[in-house]
């Protein structure tokens, strides 16, 4: 039996200097932030050019720094908000990646018989590599018969499953992921900015955990982690937090996070749609003869 193809790299590069977003990065956390993103490099180009962000994913790292979850996710959350990681597949595919991870790892593999990468996934062009073998997270079936209508009826049925799970309710992330973890995350945005006076949970916490509570179409938790650290940022550093203002600016995200998420939404219904449309047209002309 042959030995399978190894995807991943043994060692990477390192840059002698970073770049500005990486350098305020490190001076918001330190040397906790360095040990943090260096081990999600190792982690990333270990496996390829991306890793999911998971439960597992925190505890590996936990595993090898010694480091709080809550200071685990507080650091990605920046690594997210300074893009020094791509937010936008982030926030579509749970997945940590950038421009130049993907650019250092196609460049390191040119040497390997055959490297896989999902189309959905790259922030690059790879036409120049010629090892690669791209697929996409949901390939089409061009070979479609009347038969398949049964066929086509559970796909359909799948994909809604998939939306639905992908879904779950804020009041369940609240509850089950848990309240605890979320009031936890919000109390350390706050310390980062008022060090010397600890937030109170009905004045500071409570206010922004009802804001999910009321929204038209749920969020996932990473959608909720983001619109958090995103309306922190936006208060000037060194001022006080007003509640009012940041209510607002994460209200605000969710808004646009929610629009996104219906966007997304009724382009796979269309698809989903035309791909049955198609699949009835053909069985019509197949059934006149």
């Amino acid at each position: 039996m042959p030995r399978p193809i190894k995807e991943g790299l043994d060692y990477f590069p390192l840059d002698c200097d970073f770049d500005d977003k990486v350098s305020l990065y490190l001076i918001e956390h330190e040397a906790v932030g360095l040990a943090v993103l260096i081990t999600l490099w190792q982690l990333i180009y270990k496996h390829g050019f991306y890793i999911g962000y998971k439960v597992d994913t925190r505890l590996l790292i936990k595993q090898r720094i010694n480091l709080s979850l809550d200071k685990i996710d507080s650091c990605i959350n920046s690594l997210l908000v300074r893009d020094i990681f791509s937010q936008s597949l982030f926030s579509q595919y749970s997945i940590l990646t950038s421009r130049s991870i993907q650019k250092r790892f196609f460049e390191a593999s040119t040497r390997k018989k055959e490297i896989h990468a999902i189309k959905e996934y790259l922030l690059i062009d790879v036409s120049a590599y010629n090892n690669l073998v791209i697929t996409n997270i949901n390939p089409i079936n061009d070979d479609i018969y009347p038969q398949s209508k049964v066929k086509e009826i559970k796909v359909k049925e799948i994909k809604k499953e998939e939306i639905k799970e992908k879904q779950k309710s804020v009041c369940n992330i609240v509850d089950n992921l848990t309240q605890k973890e979320l009031s936890d995350f919000i109390y350390h945005k706050y310390s980062d900015f008022t060090p010397l006076k600890k937030p109170n949970f009905d004045s500071h916490i409570k206010p922004i955990l009802s804001l999910f509570n009321h929204i038209p179409e749920p969020l996932s938790a990473n959608d909720i982690l983001i619109c958090i650290s995103q309306g922190f940022s936006k208060i000037p550093t060194g001022k006080k937090v007003r509640i009012d203002y940041l209510l607002s600016n994460i209200n605000n995200l969710i808004i646009s996070r929610q629009e996104h998420f219906l966007n997304k939404q009724k382009q796979l219904d269309n698809q989903v749609s035309m791909h049955s449309y198609s699949t009835q047209s053909l069985s019509s002309v197949l059934d006149s003869f």
